[in-house]
């Protein structure tokens, strides 16, 4: 089967990989390291990253415009962008081949789906 991706596969050598599997080993070997359970750290890292951009006086326009700063960023996701007229972020997947021992085959590179 090949599908998209909107994050980096569960044994990707990408350094934020490593480094959040080497946490989870740590601190919660028994759940399941899968898509689902980084799927929540994929959404927190912008999250993470606008609040510390944002700093200590934190309004919802102070978060906003750290946000609005975002170009081209990257977490374990593809490539974030907002801008003042464009909040979506995320328009970037991969495509990857199911193979028979159940791993999956990277096949591209991320790629922009709208405009």
């Amino acid at each position: 089967m090949i599908h998209s991706n909107f994050a980096e596969l569960p044994d990707s050598n990408h350094p934020l990989m490593v480094k959040y599997r080497a946490w989870h080993q740590k601190y919660e070997p028994d759940e399941r390291w899968g898509t689902f359970y980084y799927a929540g750290i994929l959404f927190a890292e912008p999250l993470v990253e606008g609040l510390r951009r944002a700093g200590r006086n934190l309004t919802p326009e102070t978060f906003i415009k750290a946000m609005e700063t975002f170009k081209d960023w990257q977490g374990i996701g593809g490539p974030i962008t907002f801008t003042p007229t464009d909040h979506q972020g995320a328009k970037h997947v991969f495509f990857g081949q199911v193979q028979p021992d159940s791993r999956v085959k990277k096949l591209t590179d991320w790629i922009r789906i709208t405009k």
